[in-house]
């Protein structure tokens, strides 16, 4: 039976990646829906990689805004471990693992989420977490604070994200935005009102 049923996932995961080869324009909806988690099962982790990857569809944005982390969890958790495996030096392993750290988060598993943010970003010495993906870390990390009731930590965490948001090359304004809301809003429930006003206008 265990030998069928590898085959079979074997076979659908072919089935589903000539699908999306095609075009994903085209895809089928079982194919859209099935084929990240039938390559996952089948180990075809490079080509996993390439289709979590690819703008279109958006998996990502699937699996962490949509509600379907049953199927995104093990896919980017795998893929993880995949690249620290064959690239340990991709850029991919902290930008997946801030997502992972995203779903832990919404489903209130708040230490994971800690845990993956310090073990694969916020602790990391490598020059392969970019500037924004570092940023954005730190943004979650003072969302966890908050969501723990740690007001003062989740202010620095907010502050130290646009800072490197602004500072160092490239201004992500999407992200010194989020930050400069996320601090507007600590500082109204704080009643600093006129901080509150001075980071508003300034995102």
């Amino acid at each position: 039976f265990a030998l069928d049923a590898d085959a079979g996932e074997k076979r659908l995961a072919s089935a589903c990646w000539a699908e999306f080869k095609a075009g994903s324009a085209t895809m089928s909806p079982y194919a859209l829906r099935h084929l990240p988690v039938h390559l996952r099962l089948a180990q075809r982790w490079s080509d996993l990689y390439q289709v979590v990857c690819s703008p279109e569809p958006d998996y990502i944005h699937l699996w962490v805004e949509k509600g379907k982390a049953a199927d995104g969890l093990p896919c980017m958790t795998g893929l993880i471990s995949y690249l620290q495996e064959e690239s340990p030096s991709s850029p991919s392993i902290a930008a997946l693992a801030t997502q992972v750290a995203r779903i832990y988060s919404l489903q209130g598993q708040y230490g994971e989420a800690r845990k993956c943010l310090e073990t694969y970003v916020l602790a990391s010495q490598s020059a392969s977490v970019s500037r924004r993906v570092r940023a954005i870390a730190l943004h979650e990390s003072g969302s966890l604070h908050l969501y723990q009731r740690d007001v003062e930590a989740a202010r620095k965490a907010y502050e130290d994200a646009w800072r490197i948001c602004c500072e160092g090359g490239e201004v992500y304004h999407d992200e010194a935005a989020a930050n400069l809301v996320a601090l507007a809003t600590l500082s109204f429930k704080q009643r600093r009102f006129d901080e509150t006003l001075r980071f508003a206008n300034q995102a």
